[in-house]
């Protein structure tokens, strides 16, 4: 009896190849979205984290720059009969009289301890737009962000009260060190609106240092004239009133 089958094609169906290809597909399609929403929920659960972390670095190296500051303060001091590199000069007028040609910006006074050039008495680098500093400088805070070249890439200030509060010496308001009151408790210098100078009157919202005081969170970075370094908070910094200041608190220095 002969096999019918034999010497028999059988026909392929194409269309179960097919079926398969596009189960697979789906397969792949599915498993790639589900991914997708798994990263997407990682980076919105871990993004706050991230930030988080990069914000106390920031602080850290802000405070890191201001214990230097704070340093090279005492060294001019020392070198200088005992007097701070900030005052208020009676006749000349620019940058309010806290930086003019006889009374140099104090990051100017203090720039030569740290290494870094100055051209006169407010600019550091050169006298051009191509000689000025290409990057930030010991005296700029990490969360602060500058466009290079910069002639002036400060954030950090003393506050106006260190000088204007200080006894006249040669046609300038210049207090001494060792006047401070309390220096453990008193602030130097800290985040600023400003680089030569800051009205610690105008710590409220609306005013001029009120953005500075939330550099870093709710508050700032100071170093004190014992030259320890704080973050301070906004609630401890704030004036009591619109353009006034606690008598005997941080930025009263002499009483």
């Amino acid at each position: 009896m002969k096999n019918k089958s034999v010497g028999k094609t059988e026909k392929l169906d194409y269309r179960i190849f097919l079926n398969k290809d596009k189960h697979v597909r789906a397969s792949t399609l599915l498993e790639l979205l589900f991914v997708i929403v798994i990263l997407s929920m990682l980076v919105a659960i871990l993004s706050p984290a991230i930030k988080a972390a990069r914000d106390i670095s920031k602080r850290a190296a802000c405070i890191c720059n201001l214990k230097q500051i704070g340093q090279m303060t005492i060294e001019y001091s020392q070198e200088n009969d005992g007097y701070l590199p900030f005052a208020y000069h009676l006749t000349e007028a620019s940058w309010d009289g806290f930086a003019t040609v006889n009374n140099p910006a104090w990051y100017v006074l203090l720039a030569p301890y740290a290494n870094i050039r100055t051209y006169n008495y407010y600019v550091l680098g050169g006298p051009a737009f191509g000689n000025w500093l290409k990057q930030p400088c010991l005296f700029t805070c990490p969360s602060q962000n500058f466009n290079y070249p910069n002639s002036v890439p400060v954030s950090y200030a003393p506050g106006t009260r260190i000088a204007t509060e200080a006894p006249e010496n040669g046609g300038q308001l210049r207090g001494k060190l060792n006047m401070i009151n309390n220096p453990a408790a008193k602030i130097l210098i800290s985040d600023s609106y400003h680089p030569c100078f800051f009205h610690a009157t105008h710590i409220f919202p609306g005013g001029a240092a009120y953005s500075a005081w939330h550099r870093h969170g709710n508050g700032a970075n100071g170093v004190f004239f014992d030259g320890h370094v704080e973050w301070i908070d906004y609630e401890k910094a704030k004036s009591p009133h619109p353009y006034q200041i606690e008598t005997g608190g941080i930025f009263d220095p002499y009483k």
